[in-house]
């Protein structure tokens, strides 16, 4: 019989803490940043063939280049939900800079474990590393959040 905090990948179980089932269950509830920004500053669309995944970001932006809101709307997985509030959480309060540094950051290290320290809001997402096929899954949103960014001009 098969513990019920593990999960099957390809007919080998991978544990995975209930911690980060209990934070995905949460965070994918989540609906204070759910919502369409309108009028934002920039946003972009993520879009996963595969199995039908949709999100979009949106931002506010300063005029000085800090992020005032994140807000997003999604057709998608409860991981994609999840981290795509945990962005949302994240980045208000941090310039266009530090934003596009902490999600290419963050990035990276789904893909390859480092030493990096990320700030304690992001941290669980990393446990998707024991699920390689739903890493797609998290790095969703912030790629879609990355395109965003990128349209605004420098300066």
């Amino acid at each position: 019989m098969q513990n019920p905090s593990s999960k099957s990948e390809n007919s080998s179980p991978t544990l995975v803490s209930p911690a980060f089932q209990d934070y995905i269950r949460i965070q994918s509830k989540n609906d204070s940043r759910r919502m369409r920004l309108d009028p934002c500053s920039t946003h972009a669309e993520g879009k996963n063939p595969l199995c039908g995944d949709e999100v979009e970001i949106f931002f506010q932006i300063s005029p000085s280049g800090i992020i005032e809101n994140c807000t997003f709307t999604s057709q998608s997985c409860a991981i994609v939900n999840a981290s795509a509030a945990t962005l949302c959480e994240t980045l208000p309060g941090l310039s266009i800079q530090a934003s596009s540094s902490l999600i290419q950051t963050f990035l990276q290290t789904l893909s390859t474990p480092t030493d990096t320290t990320l700030p304690d809001t992001i941290t669980p997402l990393l446990e998707i590393r024991h699920l390689p096929r739903r890493i797609r899954c998290a790095e969703l949103p912030w790629t879609a959040a990355r395109l965003a960014l990128k349209k605004i001009p420098p300066g």
